[in-house]
């Protein structure tokens, strides 16, 4: 027998790892797949070098400790498959709230929306597309914050880890 911390440990890391090869795989196909169109035809542009792509994964990458302790809490609260499907099916729809009130009320970037896990990475992801300058604070706000709520959220995980129901 091993300790349930390290399997709850090893839930994470695995959830974790997909996610951030995903993230990497996506960011570089579609950087690849746009720097091969003329944006400038459709009254666009965009700077999608390497070191954009790179940039990209670095500032969405703090997202990841959040998303795998979310998935790895629906994954041990849940009975079943298809109430685990029909929760994750909700749970997809919490990153795109903040961006569709942003939307809505035409926010633009400051601080204090730097600590909205999503919409800071949508910020920094367009100010980095557009090849601006990117503040540094509020990529510390951005990554500190969305890495808070991650680690926040493994607590609950970890309660439920200890319970038998998990097992």
């Amino acid at each position: 027998p091993f300790p349930r911390t390290h399997l709850l440990l090893g839930n994470v890391l695995a959830t974790f790892t997909y996610i951030l090869l995903s993230l990497c795989i996506t960011t570089i196909a579609l950087c690849a797949s746009l720097g091969r169109l003329d944006l400038e035809q459709f009254g666009m542009s965009a700077n999608l070098s390497a070191a954009t792509a790179l940039a990209i994964v670095a500032v969405t990458a703090p997202l990841i400790p959040l998303l795998a302790a979310l998935m790895t809490l629906i994954a041990a609260w849940t009975r079943s498959a298809r109430e685990a499907q029909a929760w994750l099916s909700v749970v997809q729809l919490l990153p795109t709230v903040p961006l569709v009130f942003a939307s809505l009320l035409n926010l633009t970037p400051k601080l204090s929306l730097m600590l909205v896990p999503s919409l800071s990475q949508h910020f920094l992801i367009n100010q980095l597309l557009r090849a601006e300058r990117v503040d540094p604070e509020w990529i510390v706000a951005s990554a500190a914050s969305a890495l808070l709520l991650g680690a926040l959220l493994l607590w609950p995980v970890a309660r439920l880890y200890r319970s038998e129901r998990v097992l």
